[in-house]
This record gives structure tokens, sequence and C-alpha cells, in this order.
């Protein structure tokens, strides 16, 4: 499994994220090529070699041209995205940190006199920032991201709300929201040196942000543009490859078993609480029947989650059926390296999931929503999908594999 671990060094902007791909062996050329799919002209992306402190690093800059549109409102983002010829999976994405850009703008100045919108960050190098970071991580085939604290800063800066400290109020909200690491500097210069657009890249992208154990392959730094003489101002990238435990990666994540025994609840009830869970984000839920103290019938209800979710899990259990007490355990599981991938098949793009061991590919499987969507809308029975799907996908796999 390929990763990659964002290690903020000195600051972190869109730019320097663009930079620090591109010094680890992004092609800029295919970068525009991919981001032509959005729009053709407006825009150029230069690159250059310099130095921030005494690290080497890429520096980037995003120059639009006169006739390129001005201020962006939000819809105008995703409205730009959802037309645009980019694979789904890069869609959803960018989508995704746009909303989370919007929720953390729109809260940081919703005591402002005029209505929140993007200020600085409503132009169309924004979207080339975020898009530009997504591509990116699809070309060089990065399957999780790691990251790094982020500094607070010291001192102020000035935009067009005012004098503020050197976190942005938007940037302290997406920290408080996703439940970030942050860390006190006082050797960094006054300013700001962290963006809200590069925040929320991280934010929507990174798995977790705690300490990983790789083996780095690659490293690369992007530069910002403030170069202070005692300071590094570069966010740095390291690649490289998880390596396996055993025939399977053996799992490095907190996941706990939460149990307990009902006898006094309908069916309805079980069912609604189990589809509740799920969409709350656990892992797994189920139901086995069981006979408790005088042979009364009854359900053990298990449920598989993060440790993060546990508390919020609880208190869905414990408010919605008549228990009085949960068991829990942690637990450790072998999990087979997994792989999602978009195939485009002649009736439209299906996700895929590919169930991999010792590096090779062992099993395919078809997203079941995506298939029962193209089943409903085509007439054509679900079984069929499948069958489409999966020759489809070994077609492309054996492409890709020659």
């Amino acid at each position: 499994m390929k990763v990659a671990y964002i290690d903020v060094v000195g600051g972190v902007s869109g730019d320097m994220l663009i930079g620090a791909m591109i010094d680890v062996g992004l092609e800029l050329d295919s970068l525009k090529l991919e981001l032509k799919k959005i729009q053709k002209t407006g825009w150029k992306i230069e690159k250059s070699d310099c130095f921030r402190g005494g690290l080497p690093a890429c520096s980037i800059t995003v120059d639009l041209s006169d006739n390129s549109p001005g201020v962006y409102k939000w819809e105008n983002f995703y409205n730009k995205i959802e037309n645009s010829d980019l694979p789904s999976s890069d869609i959803v994405k960018i989508k995704s940190i746009f909303g989370a850009l919007e929720n953390a703008e729109t809260e940081a100045h919703s005591k402002d006199i005029k209505p929140p919108h993007l200020h600085e960050l409503g132009t169309l190098d924004t979207l080339i920032d975020v898009a530009s970071f997504v591509i990116g991580m699809r070309l060089l085939k990065i399957d999780e991201l790691y990251c790094s604290s982020f500094p607070i800063g010291t001192g102020q800066f000035i935009n067009v709300h005012g004098a503020m400290g050197a976190t942005s109020l938007a940037v302290s909200k997406l920290y408080k929201h996703y439940g970030v690491p942050v860390r006190s500097d006082l050797s960094m210069p006054p300013g700001e040196f962290v963006t809200p657009t590069a925040v929320a890249i991280l934010c929507c992208l990174v798995k977790d942000f705690k300490s990983i154990t790789f083996i780095p392959e690659t490293v690369g730094y992007g530069a910002g543009d403030k170069n202070p003489e005692s300071y590094s101002n570069v966010t740095g990238i390291w690649v490289g490859k998880k390596s396996n435990v055993t025939e399977f990666d053996k799992n490095d994540e907190d996941i706990i078993l939460l149990e307990t025994n009902i006898d006094d609840a309908s069916g309805e009830i079980i069912g609604y609480v189990q589809n509740l869970l799920l969409e709350k984000g656990c892992r797994d839920v189920w139901v086995t029947p069981i006979q408790m103290k005088k042979s009364r019938p009854s359900i053990l209800l298990s449920v598989l989650t993060d440790v993060k979710d546990e508390k919020d899990i609880v208190e869905i259990i414990m408010k919605e059926t008549p228990t009085l007490g949960i068991r829990r355990k942690s637990v450790e599981r072998h999990i087979a390296e997994r792989e999602i991938m978009t195939v485009s098949t002649s009736y439209g793009d299906i996700k895929v999931k590919l169930k991999k061991l010792n590096g090779k590919i062992i099993q395919i499987n078809p997203e079941y929503e995506d298939c029962a969507k193209l089943a409903k809308s085509t007439g054509m029975p679900l079984h069929k999908i499948y069958e489409m799907v999966d020759m489809e996908a070994l077609e492309v796999i054996d492409h890709l594999t020659v």
C-alpha cells in the first residue's frame, strides 16, 4: 500500500502542497492536462527550484489571465467541478473540500456585517489548488494520506476582515471541527503561515493525524511565498509503502466491539437501530438470536466501531433500546490489502473494491450501491450488472498490469 505523510515543517498552503507533490515526482504537464478538464484557459502554473532556509524546495505560482473570471460564489465552484471531465472519485473529494471550506468560512464570519463569502479564497486559483492536490494523489497512486500537527503561529496578519491572530478564524474552526492536533511554535515569525484552503484539503483527505510506520521512498518539499531568514517555510511530503507484517496487513486501527443482550424490543425497533448505527459510520452491525434466563428468546446486538466514535454509538444504543448495560472490548484484526477503483463501463462509472494478497489482486467486488443504481436506471437484472462489471474490471486491470 502506497502512503504519504505530510510534514508541516514551517507552514502549509495550497501551492506548497502542490510544490511538495511535484518535488516527489508529480509531472507538471500531466497535472495541467487534468486541470484542463475543469477549465482549458485563463490560468497558468509555473514551478521553480529554490531554498527555504537550508532546505531545497519547489515553488509553485498560479497566474490568472486578465480574462479569467473574478470572485466566485460557492455555487460557481460546485457547478464548475460537477461539469468537469474529471473522474467521479475526484469530483466527490473536491466537492467535500469546498463543503468544509464553506462551513468553516460561514461559521467564522457569521457575525460579519456583510454576508459571509469566500473573500480572498474566491478566485479560480483556489479551485486549482484544491483540484491539483486531489488529482496529484491519484496520479501518484497514493492510497492513504497521513499528516503531522499544525503550528498555531504567533503575532497577527491583516485581511479584508481586519487584523487577526496568526491562525485565522476559518482555520481554527476547521481544527476544532475535525479534531486535528496543533502545536505552539514560538520560533515562528509573526503572521499567517497556514491557510484555510490547505487545512480543508488535509482535513478531508487525511486518514489520520497520528504517527505511522512505513518505508520511505521519496521526500519532497513545497516552498511558501514567505522566506524568513531563520525559519524554513516549507511543507514536506514523505511517500513510501507500508510493510507487510504477515500475509495480511495487521490492523493498526483502534477498533472496539460493543455488545448487549436485548429481550424486550420489537423487530422494528432493532432494525431501526441497526440502520441508525450503520448510518453513523459503524464498521459493522449484526444481530444474533440467543436465549436468556428463563428461556426467554432474545437477541445479541453486536457493533464494530472506531474508538473515536464510541461515545456517540453508546448514546444511540442507550437512547433507542431498553438495554441497561453495554459490554466493550478492544479488537485486533488481520485485514487484507484493498483498493477502490472506478471502472468506466458502457453504462456508466462503477466503483469496485480490489482485494489483494501479497500485492496480487485475488478478488474483485463491485460496489452494491453503484450496481443497484445502474440496474434500476437500465432495467437490467442486478446479477447481470455484476457480471458485466466483473468482466470489464478484469479487462482494465489486465491492461494496467501488462
